[in-house]
């Protein structure tokens, strides 16, 4: 091998001349995977925010207590004012759990139609078909809980504490029962007010009395098919709640008679809401008119 170089130095120089090229690639070859790893980690960091450890994302919404919205709503003592405060109780549940709507208000009808408790598993049951997973069932629980203990006092939190602790959903089903006086002596005498309301006197509470009226049957109808009205006896009923405005109601109803005794059920719904819409519309323009007189 010497004698192709020529002499033993040239073969020692070549020899010499690969070596330190070998070096210093395999230098280069280090620095580049040094780099190459710095930039992955610096990217890993920018997509972590900045910082070399990432939390965990939140799944859920801050707890109970840390809420303005359940801060700020009054402690409830007895039944006075509960609808009231059950708006203001189911807005700011609704703020620390914005799904929670659509979960509350069937349980709610479920709860009107049995008039009694129902069990932890259907709740959970219910829940899920809303998407709700178990551990969220139980932090709404125990929110639940903790929002009903801060939030009410004397005979509600009586209620409250009649069952386990932390049991929010029960707790929740015992005050909601009880409050609502869900019974069927109670039922019966809310329908009966249904039936025979009260006539209104000025055409300036029409729009109030009927807003009213409508209300106590939507409530009635979430207690099952037993306490549905036809709509023959809730045109009856209006009429009487209208009795005072006779004429202005018989010229109303006069626009939908005919649909009001179709056959076709859908026809017959349909020609219900535009009788009330239209007994809606009179009342608000009348009391309109009203206070622009009076203002004169």
């Amino acid at each position: 091998m010497a004698a192709e170089f020529g002499s033993t130095e040239d073969w020692l120089a070549w020899r010499k001349f690969l070596h330190e090229g070998v070096e210093v690639h395999a230098q280069q070859i280090a620095a580049l995977v040094i780099e190459n790893t710095n930039m992955k980690s610096n990217i890993a960091m920018l997509i972590d925010g900045g910082g070399g450890h990432r939390e965990p994302t939140q799944r859920y919404n801050k707890s109970a207590s840390e809420s303005k919205a359940i801060q700020s709503l009054k402690v409830l003592k007895d039944k006075l004012g509960f609808k009231q405060w059950h708006d203001k109780f189911s807005n700011a549940l609704s703020q620390l759990y914005p799904d929670s709507s659509q979960l509350m208000q069937r349980m709610r009808r479920l709860l009107d139609q049995k008039r009694h408790e129902v069990t932890i598993a259907m709740w959970h049951d219910i829940a899920t078909e809303e998407g709700w997973d178990t551990e969220k069932i139980n932090r709404f629980s125990s929110d639940l809980y903790y929002i009903l203990v801060e939030k009410t006092d004397d005979e509600v939190a009586t209620r409250v504490s009649e069952g386990e602790s932390n049991d929010g959903i029960m707790a929740y089903q015992r005050v909601y029962l009880w409050m609502a006086g869900i019974s069927g002596q109670a039922l019966n005498d809310r329908l009966g007010e249904i039936l025979k309301p009260t006539s209104v006197k000025k055409a300036e509470d029409v729009a109030d009395a009927l807003s009213r009226w409508l209300e106590q049957i939507k409530h009635m109808d979430h207690h099952g098919t037993d306490y549905e009205l036809s709509i023959p006896i809730k045109v009856a009923s209006m009429k009487t709640l209208l009795s005072h405005f006779r004429d202005q109601f018989e010229n109303i109803y006069n626009t939908v008679c005919r649909d009001l005794m179709a056959d076709d059920d859908n026809i017959k719904n349909e020609a219900y809401n535009r009788l009330v819409e239209a007994v809606r519309e009179w009342a608000t323009a009348r009391r309109l008119e009203i206070k622009s007189n009076h203002k004169h």
